[in-house]
C-alpha cells in the first residue's frame, strides 16, 4: 500500500509542476517499441579484454548456477519430485547463451524470495 501511495504522490507532483510542455522529472526518455534486435557487434568491443572477462564471467556463472540448483533442490524436496541437475545446467546455459545475443539479463533461476513465499502458502 505504501508503494502505491508514493507512486501516486510522485505522479501528482509531476502533474502539478508540469509547465509549458516541460516536466520537472525526466526519468528515461523515449523507449523504442518492440523487441531488441539480434546484435553480435557487442562481442567485437571486448576483443582485447577476453582474458580478464573470462575469469570474472566463470565465477559469476558458477555462483548463479549453484544458486539456481540449490533453490531447485529445495523445491524438489518440498514438493516431492526429482530434478536432473544436468538438465538444469543445460537449460540455464542455453538461456544465457541465447540471451547474450539479445542483450538480455543473465538467467540464474528463481530468487530466494520465491522459496520464502512458497513456504507461507
Amino acid at each position: 500500500m505504501r508503494n502505491i501511495i508514493v507512486v501516486l504522490g510522485a505522479a501528482l507532483l509531476d502533474y502539478c509542476l508540469y509547465v509549458d510542455d516541460e516536466t520537472p522529472f525526466i526519468v528515461i526518455g523515449y523507449i523504442e517499441p518492440g523487441l531488441q534486435g539480434l546484435d553480435i557487434s557487442v562481442f567485437a568491443k571486448f576483443n582485447d579484454e577476453w582474458a580478464s572477462l573470462l575469469v570474472d564471467g566463470l565465477i559469476i556463472a558458477l555462483i548463479g548456477l549453484l544458486e539456481g540448483l540449490a533453490i531447485a533442490q529445495a523445491f524438489s524436496k518440498k514438493n516431492r519430485y526429482e530434478i536432473n541437475n544436468s538438465q538444469e545446467m543445460v537449460a540455464l546455459g542455453v538461456c544465457n547463451i541465447a540471451g547474450s545475443f539479445f542483450l538480455a539479463y543473465p538467467v540464474t533461476g528463481p530468487s530466494p524470495d520465491l522459496l520464502l513465499t512458497a513456504n507461507q502458502v
